[in-house]
């Protein structure tokens, strides 16, 4: 009974996380200055990558009143109202990317691990595409949002893009660069969206 319970236990863990070090901490693995023509935003703005997992792009550099701060990628409504597609939830987070960010500068200190747990989970139930909004947390220090969306081949996970208004095309704001990590991570999302699913109709069939 000992010896199958240790077998569920690391197989619950594997599928959480890639390691068990330093849960809860953000670092820069990699940094890096995106020119304005080849970013066409307008602007010049900063890539980074978090624990060799999570990278976000489009990051702009505010400075007012002598402050400069981070501006991470938001998605504009067509009403024109802007909603965050990232959220940093941890003063060490912060200082971290702002570091990294300002110096031009990786992390000194990069432990290669990363976990997540889905913070928000809410079903969209007009017609439409678009199935349910997410939020993924990892490390919980940083919250990204993610969506839920239906295709001929079933549902799928959808992260944060914006279309170029130039080349009609969409491009990348936050994409997880670890394989491995995004297969559990979509893994873990689609099945929340179909339990979320399965209770919604037999909710409708009891009526």
């Amino acid at each position: 009974m000992l010896k199958k319970f240790s077998v569920l236990l690391l197989a619950a863990m594997l599928f959480a996380r890639t390691n068990i070090f330093a849960a809860g901490e953000i670092f820069v693995t990699s940094v890096k200055q995106v020119p304005a023509a080849a970013d066409s935003s307008g602007q010049g703005t900063v890539s980074v990558v978090l624990n060799d997992c999570v990278e976000i792009r489009e990051i702009e550099v505010v400075k007012a009143e002598g402050v400069k701060s981070l501006k991470y990628p938001v998605y504009v409504s067509a009403r024109g109202k802007e909603y965050p597609q990232v959220e940093v939830l941890t003063k060490q987070a912060k200082d971290e990317i702002e570091k990294a960010v300002f110096s031009n500068k990786a992390s000194p200190t990069a432990p290669k691990t990363i976990t997540f747990k889905i913070s928000k989970f809410s079903i969209y139930n007009r017609p439409s595409s678009l199935k349910a909004f997410v939020s993924v947390d990892f490390n919980n220090s940083v919250r990204v949002e993610a969506k839920v969306m239906g295709g001929k081949r079933g549902p799928w996970v959808s992260w944060p893009s914006r279309k170029d208004e130039s080349t009609g095309k969409y491009k990348k704001q936050i994409l997880l660069v670890n394989k491995k990590v995004q297969t559990v991570v979509e893994k873990a999302i689609l099945a929340r969206y179909a339990k979320a699913s399965s209770e919604s109709s037999d909710a409708e069939s009891e009526e």
